[in-house]
């Protein structure tokens, strides 16, 4: 493969993680799945690349900034999880207090009905 398609490459992985990372920020995950599939499909491809013989800024420069997002994402993907797994214990306290409200509440004669044939 040329240095152009690998340059390509590189930029189109970057692309794809800008959108990764904004739907993760807007909770889309189904979109999600989808994007760093195909993310992932693009790393497989690039690994048939061979890097530049010599310095190449603009390799340099798409390297930075992959690195530098691969960091970003992580550090979403942990805020996303800890976020998502506070939500599943909030739910399961939720139902919790809704079973308990459910038992202690629910009389068994209805004292409406009680009152109104009496």
């Amino acid at each position: 493969m040329s240095e152009h398609d690998t340059l390509a490459l590189l930029r189109e992985i970057l692309d794809l993680g800008e959108a990764v990372e904004q739907a993760l920020i807007n909770h889309e995950f189904e979109k999600l799945q989808e994007l760093v599939s195909r993310r992932g499909t693009l790393v497989e491809q690039l690994r048939d690349h061979e890097p530049p013989n010599g310095f190449d800024p603009e390799w340099e420069v798409l390297r930075v900034a992959l690195t530098a997002q691969h960091r970003r994402l992580q550090e979403l993907l942990s805020q996303t999880e800890q976020r998502l797994t506070r939500s599943l214990v909030e739910l399961e306290q939720y139902k919790q207090a809704r079973q308990h409200y459910q038992e202690e509440t629910a009389p068994k004669r209805s004292v409406l009905r009680a009152g109104l044939q009496g």
